[in-house]
């Protein structure tokens, strides 16, 4: 990118360009250049030319040798720091063999890292590692995507040389949002059952009911059975109940029984044991008000 920079501003001498280059190594770089190379060997790489494959210099349209200081000095570099870069290529491969998706988030950081790394190959456009994109992909989303490429081209064997990248990119992340949208939906419903559980027991909880347990409804076989026979207690009861009131209220007598042919109680407790058999039968009368 600097080298191009440069050539915008000064032209094409590359051996200019070069020399600009050098001038802004720092550390590792201009020790290597000012102490590691010899002063030939710097001369070669700023007088370099391009040559054809029998070595002849490549001219220009002045019939002057084209000058390839820039590339050159960039190999020199690379060999010395780095190595042989096809070393790099057989690293590139087995990267891009482990390179794997495992979450739907990642997905950003997958596409990026996959293109990066195979577009820096000769062999980019072929269909295997447009099937290995798709195998890095997390089992769910990749076989959606499959199964939706299948469908629209009709056939169970699917032609990656038919699809771009960017095109499976694109499938990738239609299916990816459909996934999204659908594992919402259902948190949603979760939520909603939850909440309606929650309801439907503090609703039940008014009435001692479990909603748990017995029959399909609030009020199950088990309840109207209870309720019937709280009734029937009560209403044999009824006339006890209002002589008794009668001694307390009018003659204010202390009650001698209790109700529901209940042991003595102590005095003190005799009157809230009334109030509660009062108040239970008024519960009784409340909700089946045609008892008498």
């Amino acid at each position: 990118m600097a080298a191009n920079a440069y050539r915008t501003q000064i032209g094409n001498e590359d051996k200019t360009v070069a020399e600009l280059l050098k001038a802004g190594f720092s550390g590792q770089l201009k020790g290597w250049w000012d102490n590691y190379l010899t002063n030939q060997q710097r001369t070669e790489i700023l007088d370099s030319i391009k040559m054809d494959e029998d070595n002849v210099p490549i001219l220009d349209n002045l019939g002057n040798p084209q000058q390839d200081a820039v590339d050159t000095l960039v190999i020199a570099i690379t060999l010395h720091f780095i190595g042989d870069p096809s070393v790099l290529r057989d690293k590139n491969v087995e990267l891009l063999s482990n390179l794997k998706c495992k979450k739907l988030s990642d997905f950003q950081w997958y596409k990026n890292t996959f293109l990066t790394r195979v577009l820096h190959r000769q062999d980019s456009n072929q269909p295997f590692w447009k099937e290995k994109f798709l195998a890095g992909l997390p089992t769910l989303l990749g076989d959606k995507v499959r199964k939706k490429i299948r469908d629209s081209m009709g056939t169970q064997i699917i032609d990656y040389d038919d699809f771009t990248y960017g095109e499976l990119i694109s499938i990738v992340q239609q299916e990816g949002v459909r996934i999204c949208q659908d594992l919402k939906l259902q948190k949603h419903l979760k939520w909603e059952l939850k909440r309606t559980k929650v309801e439907l027991g503090s609703f039940c909880k008014q009435f001692e009911i479990d909603p748990n347990h017995g029959s399909k409804s609030c009020v199950g076989d088990r309840n109207k059975h209870y309720y019937s026979k709280i009734l029937k207690i009560s209403l044999e009861n009824i006339p006890e109940t209002i002589r008794v009131l009668e001694d307390v209220i009018i003659h204010g007598k202390n009650p001698k029984t209790n109700f529901l042919q209940r042991k003595p109680q102590p005095k003190n407790l005799s009157i809230k044991i009334l109030h509660a058999d009062i108040l239970h039968i008024s519960i009784v009368l409340f909700i089946h008000p045609c008892a008498f």
